[in-house]
């Protein structure tokens, strides 16, 4: 099965788990997923074609669990296909996670930010191109 298609299926159920899937000697997440684990330990994104993820080694599982755990956020493990279902009373997942469609508008905010910002780069009044990035923020709806 192809790892979208796994995730897919194991997120199908697991709604509200982080779903890592062991790649080679690494553990991934997709998708919404990734940008939990972005936000909770600042992995690098990597976006390709209608995916994105995030990846660390085999080796920072423990202390990805440990965080986890302490956070009290559901988790599931797949090696293969076997699975290890981790499932806390209070799940506090829906605080970390961040819809992927949001994501995109976030994206398309901050590359407005680059634009203006590489438009008056060479302007020394920082105080008016912070006023132009603030009116380009409030024309765009999210």
């Amino acid at each position: 099965m192809v790892l979208k298609e796994k995730y897919n299926t194991y997120k199908e159920i697991y709604k509200d788990y982080i779903i890592l899937i062991k790649c080679g000697s690494f553990y991934l997440s997709l998708n919404d997923d990734a940008i939990v684990m972005n936000r909770l330990f600042n992995y690098k994104i990597k976006e390709t074609t209608n995916l994105i993820k995030v990846g660390f080694p085999i080796t920072s599982l423990s202390k990805i669990e440990k965080a986890l755990e302490n956070k009290h956020i559901n988790y599931l493990i797949v090696n293969d296909d076997n699975i290890q279902k981790y499932k806390y009373k209070n799940n506090s997942y829906s605080k970390y996670s961040f819809r992927l469609d949001n994501y995109d508008i976030f994206v398309n905010r901050i590359n407005k930010i680059y634009e203006v910002l590489k438009a008056n780069l060479g302007n020394s009044n920082l105080k008016t191109v912070l006023n132009e990035i603030e009116e380009l923020l409030c024309k765009i709806n999210y």
